[in-house]
C-alpha cells in the first residue's frame, strides 16, 4: 500500500526542518509533485526515489520497505 512510506517521507523531511517547496527544488519535481509523493497518491521512479533519498539523508530502503516498490 503506498500510504505507509507516506508518512515516512514526511518524517524525514520534517525532522530535516525543510520544507515541501525546498525538497521539492532539489529532487527536482514539482511542489505538487512532492506533495503528490507524501500524500501517497503517486509513486516516484526508481531516479526519482533515490533523489528523493539523498535529499532526505536515508537509505531509499528506509523510505521504500521491500514489496513497497517504487514505479
Amino acid at each position: 500500500m503506498v500510504m505507509a512510506q507516506t508518512n515516512t517521507i514526511r518524517f524525514h523531511r520534517e525532522r530535516r526542518g525543510t520544507s515541501q517547496e525546498a525538497c521539492a527544488r532539489d529532487v527536482n519535481v514539482s511542489t505538487a509533485t512532492w506533495c503528490n509523493y507524501e500524500h501517497g497518491r503517486t509513486l516516484p521512479d526508481v531516479v526519482t526515489a533515490q533523489r528523493i533519498a539523498t535529499v532526505l539523508g536515508v537509505p531509499v530502503d528506509e523510505l521504500w520497505p521491500a514489496g513497497e516498490g517504487t514505479s
